[in-house]
């Protein structure tokens, strides 16, 4: 993490104490974060913050692709003294400025023809490593882009091409059910799907519900109960993977159970989220919602694979739910 000022200018103590904090262990912030959704796969608690540092680039001149900001901000604290590439997996720069001269209107971005020349461009580059400007300044965005930096790509739909179709996923960018993090007034969250997690291996196989390959074809109901992967304790299943019909492409459907809890805290209900894989990432297909009462069901038929999902609410607190899978004709 490289906290960047622009030469002759102050650096920001604001800035300075929201990405100190966040990356500080016991935070409650992105180490936290990142050990939670990986199931403990991610350990980033050896995170550095270097800065303020001061870049051999004045403000006007600012206005630059994301791989150049972030080469001027590994130059600049290489030359203050500081190694910010050894041991490390990926650098973050942070900036203080969203665009390279002051004026800009409220709203304004890289949309607006007016000011699209003069934005600082913030996102993961090619090779994983992040710009940080203040439109940035969020868990959310730099949870995201930092995804990139670990080999996650952007989520999909259903048609398996529209990027940032799955509102509870980070790997939808800031198109998600966020939540505002009560220590540093930024959006956080939420966590990374089921899919995305088994693109990484980052699952816990022994809690995975998997069920045989013909399922399909023995016309029987398939049940079973799932919990939230981050409800590690009680007696039920983390995720279920379901092969598809061989004639519907031979892709198996991922489903998930989540709560509007922890890190997923801004969901607006509880619910049983049914993805895929496609290629090196995950697709969105549907979702039910728990209902409100114990015994009460709710149904959603995916139309592909032709394939209805049931949930029934089975506990007040909601900590598991029953899930019933049938082929319909």
């Amino acid at each position: 993490m490289m906290l960047c000022r622009f030469k002759g200018l102050s650096g920001d103590s604001a800035i300075e104490k929201l990405f100190k904090e966040m990356f500080t262990p016991g935070s409650g912030g992105m180490l936290e974060y990142w050990h939670d959704i990986s199931l403990g796969a991610v350990d980033i608690d050896a995170s550095r913050v270097f800065g303020w540092i001061e870049l051999d680039l004045e403000r006007k001149d600012a206005a630059l692709r994301r791989d150049k900001l972030i080469d001027a901000a590994i130059a600049a604290t290489q030359k203050a003294g500081f190694d910010p590439i050894t041991g490390f997996h990926k650098q973050i720069a942070v900036f203080t400025h969203n665009f390279s001269k002051d004026g800009a209107p409220a709203g304004a971005d890289w949309q607006d023809p007016a000011w699209a020349p003069f934005w600082l461009d913030g996102s993961a580059d090619a090779n994983g490593r992040v710009s940080a400007p203040p439109h940035a300044h969020s868990g959310t965005f730099v949870g995201h882009e930092m995804g990139h930096g670990f080999g996650y790509e952007h989520d999909l739909g259903a048609d398996l091409a529209t990027q940032y179709s799955d509102r509870d996923c980070i790997m939808s960018a800031m198109n998600v059910n966020a939540f505002t993090h009560p220590k540093w007034n930024v959006e956080f969250g939420p966590t990374m799907s089921f899919p995305q997690l088994a693109t990484k291996n980052w699952t816990l196989p022994r809690r995975v519900h998997t069920v045989a390959k013909n399922w399909m074809s023995a016309s029987t109901v398939t049940t079973f109960t799932l919990a939230p992967m981050s409800d590690q304790k009680i007696n039920a299943s983390i995720g279920a993977i379901l092969p598809s019909d061989a004639s519907a492409g031979a892709w198996d459907y991922y489903l998930e159970y989540q709560r509007p809890i922890g890190w997923n805290r801004g969901l607006t209900s509880a619910r049983l989220v049914i993805r895929r894989r496609s290629g090196n990432t995950g697709a969105y297909l549907g979702q039910v919602i728990v209902p409100g009462t114990v015994g009460g069901k709710a149904s959603w038929s995916e139309p592909s694979g032709k394939v209805r999902f049931e949930v029934e609410k089975v506990r007040t607190d909601d900590r598991v739910i029953k899930v019933a899978v049938t082929k319909v004709p």
